[in-house]
């Protein structure tokens, strides 16, 4: 295939990407065999992020065969969608530890800053040394935790981190929204429950948002989604937003995926300056185990000692433990130096029963603990929050 057919595809690719969801990733796969000859597959990848910006990675090898048959090319083309991981138990001594119920795999996380990606593999004759194929998905998890009292935790802060900053006060409901689609926004307004809500973004790009919620910006990761955050920071700001968020799951390989001391290179030079204009959130971490989650977390804030971080934020999608749940923020807790939780992301799985019984249980305890200052349940989207353009069941349990 000559580079120029490559070229063609990739901008094609692209043109599609651009077009659909920004979570919704198309992979071509073509395989050209040539008689008497050795095949060497390439894939490139072209990002399109949701500003307009094209940008194709370099040409990375995933095969290399030696195949004598007449000259056939075949073609496929397959949906990858990204979910959230779902939750598989990480190693551990406790033979007790129960496993955790799986998120289901029909969920979307389509969430608007993330850049939607086309990969494209092609086939030459150039021998190059084989590298292993890109994956499109891994399952982490953090092994559920001993049951916690309803108590909020002792404070405990490590010799490496400095003592929690005080942190200005949240007004209205800890309950707030994810969303992409603006339109689901209004039929939250009535609960009296809801206060805040957030995109993904920086920007809610001059979107209708409800007068009684705060838009709060994030700035989702480094490189080109930073191009524009001083400006939409600032826009924010000015129009009510009090608080900022930090990178979106920097800890995740198919998410912000950014090392802690990177993460904390980049907080000092686009987080730090806004130490007094808005409470600062910290990255927000997955609940998986080993190098992630907790872990990064702890390392990221040994990283970035003298740096101005108002609250912790982490995720939850370990099953429907309540216990399990109430363990693992409070242990975020102690691990960000006793700096006030949000949860901006968090689910249960299994049937709409089994959601109501732990929305049940779990609200209540997040409403009686002064340290969880905010949470969003994932998210407004028709199956999840919503039935429609109205609440579902999990919605309505959400808010009431």
């Amino acid at each position: 295939m000559q580079f120029s057919q490559v070229a063609f595809l990739a901008a094609a690719l692209a043109n599609e990407a651009l077009a659909g969801p920004v979570h919704q990733h198309r992979a071509l796969h073509e395989r050209a065999i040539i008689i008497d000859n050795v095949i060497v597959t390439q894939e490139i990848v072209v990002t399109a992020y949701a500003d307009g910006v094209l940008k194709t990675g370099a040409p990375k090898v995933v095969g290399v065969q030696t195949i004598p048959a007449v000259p056939v090319v075949e073609t496929s083309v397959r949906a990858v969608s990204t979910v959230e991981p779902a939750p598989v138990a990480e190693p551990s001594t406790k033979a007790a530890d129960p496993t955790p119920t799986p998120l289901p795999a029909a969920v979307f996380k389509e969430k608007a800053p993330e850049p939607s990606t086309t990969t494209i593999q092609v086939s030459s004759a150039a021998p190059a040394p084989v590298v292993a194929p890109t994956t499109f998905a891994t399952s982490v998890s953090v092994a559920p935790a001993p049951v916690a009292t309803s108590q909020a935790p002792a404070p405990v802060v490590s010799s490496s981190q400095a003592p929690a900053p005080s942190t200005p006060a949240t007004t209205g409901g800890k309950r707030g929204i994810a969303y992409n689609d603006p339109k689901y926004l209004q039929a939250f307004t009535g609960s009296g429950k809801v206060s805040w809500c957030y995109n993904w973004a920086a920007s809610s790009w001059d979107q209708q948002i409800p007068s009684q919620f705060e838009f709060v910006p994030m700035l989702w990761g480094l490189g080109d989604h930073a191009n524009n955050w001083n400006k939409y920071a600032d826009a924010g700001i000015a129009s009510g937003s009090k608080h900022l968020l930090g990178f979106n799951e920097p800890d995740h390989h198919e998410q912000a995926y950014i090392s802690p001391s990177a993460a904390a290179d980049g907080w000092r030079k686009l987080m730090d300056p806004y130490a007094g204009k808005a409470a600062l959130g910290s990255p927000a971490v997955t609940n998986g185990g080993g190098d992630m989650g907790l872990t990064w977390l702890k390392n990221f804030y040994d990283a970035c000692s003298g740096c101005h971080v108002d609250f912790t934020v982490v995720h939850w999608y370990n099953g429907g433990d309540v216990a399990a749940f109430k363990k693992h923020m409070q242990s975020a807790y102690e691990v960000g130096g006793n700096r006030p939780i949000w949860i901006t992301e968090w689910q249960a799985p299994g049937s709409v029963s089994e959601q109501e019984a732990f929305l049940a249980e779990a609200l209540p305890w997040i409403d009686s603990q002064d340290w969880i200052q905010r949470h969003a349940l994932f998210m407004a989207s028709d199956g999840l929050l919503m039935s429609g353009t109205g609440l579902s069941a999990v919605g309505q349990a959400f808010v009431a």
